[in-house]
């Protein structure tokens, strides 16, 4: 399993990257609520409950009892937020596949004419972060994309 990061930020114009999507909305969100309704879901700044508070008052921590300004209680969606997910790739069995894994083709199917035939042992050069269960293996000098579950990981 991988865990990757990537910090959202807004491009010239009030605009995010193409690949941003999902991230963009729900900053768009969460400001338009805070905007609106005068509300932003927050974190305290003491002990890191999650909690909603009035943007134009002092607010107080139901969990730990800290007092403080809007300024103190960091906002969970923001221009400039990190967004960090786990890219995960399994084999054909559900087993967590890592890069330096050793692992066995199991399935060829489509893959004949590139030269990837069933039983081909290959190890694990790159878990591709751009897709879920998308992976690179060597190939005799070369390397090759497919998805995990085509595989079997050899234990060793």
């Amino acid at each position: 399993m991988k865990t990757i990061s990537k910090v959202i930020t807004r491009q010239h114009g009030n605009a995010f990257d193409k690949d941003e999507v999902l991230a963009k909305n729900q900053i768009a969100i969460a400001e338009a609520i805070a905007d609106k309704m005068g509300y932003d879901l927050t974190t305290c700044g003491n002990c890191g409950t999650v909690q909603f508070i009035d943007n134009g008052l002092d607010s107080t921590c139901y969990q730990c009892g800290f007092v403080g300004e809007p300024c103190d209680f960091p906002s969970l969606f923001f221009d400039g937020m990190t967004i960090v997910r786990e890219v995960k790739a399994t084999d054909r069995f559900g087993t967590t596949l890592e890069e330096g894994d050793t692992v066995v083709v199991i399935d060829n199917e489509g893959l004949e004419e590139y030269g990837i035939k069933r039983g081909y042992i290959s190890v694990i050069d790159e878990i591709h972060e751009h897709s879920q269960n998308y992976l690179k293996i060597d190939r005799e000098g070369s390397s090759f994309n497919l998805y995990g579950d085509r595989l079997l990981k050899i234990n060793k």
